[in-house]
């Protein structure tokens, strides 16, 4: 992951950027997988964003190869009863 990895939030300019990484290396270490069927769980922290519901995406890359962590179009909506986030999507 790289260090520099922020969250775009639809329809603003400003980037969040990554705070901390648990469970997965920042560049330039790496984790090398034993096979195509290992998984990792993981878990990024970015700056807090200042919206309740929104679409973000996760960039890594801005012209990602498909060796980059680019996820687009993340929707968060916030559950009233327990004031926790969700993504959905």
């Amino acid at each position: 992951m790289a260090p520099y990895t922020y969250i775009r939030v639809h329809g603003r300019a400003e980037k969040y950027g990554l705070k901390e990484a648990r469970n997965i290396p920042l560049a330039p270490e790496q984790h090398h997988f034993d096979s195509t069927q290992d998984w990792r769980v993981f878990s990024l922290f970015f700056a807090p964003i200042p919206l309740v519901n929104c679409t973000l995406d996760i960039i890594e890359e801005e012209n990602p190869t498909p060796d980059e962590f680019n996820y687009y179009g993340i929707r968060l909506t916030r559950v009233k009863e327990r004031e926790r986030w969700h993504s959905i999507g």
